[in-house]
């Protein structure tokens, strides 16, 4: 209200308006600043986040090349175009952003994981591996960069017929087993001695032939913290424990 060009407060408003989500009040804020001074890349990006948040994305779309103009490094940017245009099924332009943002920043995890999914899109399955492969050196204890692959390769309509994509499926579920092991959780609360409700109600979901094999027989305390192991004849076994497969999984990157 003092001075009405005044760049920086119409920026600073329209980022907490956005954050609001008072959505079209930034819109107005952002479009104020840019006429006070159309050279800030930064105010052109923050407005293509807010107009991609109102559903406007071709206009987003406008505003994030524009930002690219006037700042032919900006990472963040191609990385959000890239993201409009495969939302939008425009596949092959959203991987030449993509592809553009990564040779910018190679250790952007989350561009080499758009390009990786966007490729699978395409059907290229081998420059798609490439990515997730980037995605694993980043990130090596992401199981998804393995995970994700290995089902769009499980679920092609062509498997049968196509050998090498079985084993590429079968491969990468196998590495992603040694990051994201078959074990899965249940959580014992209020648990009482060898008494346990939940314990009871978990035991009628298994199986007629299987088994609940406590790891504490020949412990005189048990706790929560306790291994127990599924064993089901013939289909392996799995092992539950709380919490600290939760630990692992909090933790794991």
């Amino acid at each position: 209200s003092l001075n009405n060009d005044y760049h920086e407060a119409w920026v600073n408003l329209g980022n907490i308006q956005h954050k609001q989500m008072k959505l079209n009040e930034a819109i107005i804020a952002y479009f104020r600043s840019i006429e006070i001074r159309p050279d800030f890349a930064d105010t052109y990006f923050n407005l293509g986040n807010v107009l991609a948040a109102n559903g406007n994305s071709d206009q987003a779309i406008r505003i994030y090349r524009k930002a690219i103009e006037l700042k032919p490094e900006f990472t963040e940017a191609y990385f959000n175009l890239g993201n409009l245009l495969k939302k939008n099924g425009e596949l092959e332009q959203a991987c030449s952003f993509f592809r553009i943002a990564t040779r910018i920043n190679p250790d952007m995890y989350l561009a080499w994981k758009a390009l990786a999914i966007s490729l699978m899109g395409l059907g290229l399955i081998s420059e798609a591996i490439q990515a997730y492969e980037r995605c694993e050196v980043l990130k090596p204890w992401d199981p998804s960069a393995l995970e994700e692959p290995a089902g769009i390769c499980a679920s092609s309509q062509n498997l049968q017929e196509n050998i090498k994509l079985s084993r590429l499926a079968q491969s990468l579920y196998k590495r992603s087993f040694k990051i994201r092991p078959l074990i899965c959780t249940f959580d014992f609360v209020q648990y009482s001695d060898k008494q346990s409700p939940i314990l009871s109600e978990f035991e009628k979901l298994l199986p007629d032939n299987a088994s609940l094999i406590p790891s504490f027989l020949n412990i005189a305390e048990h706790s929560p913290l306790s291994l127990y192991y599924l064993h089901i004849p013939k289909c392996g076994g799995i092992r539950f424990a709380l919490p600290l497969q939760e630990c692992i999984r909090k933790y794991e990157n």
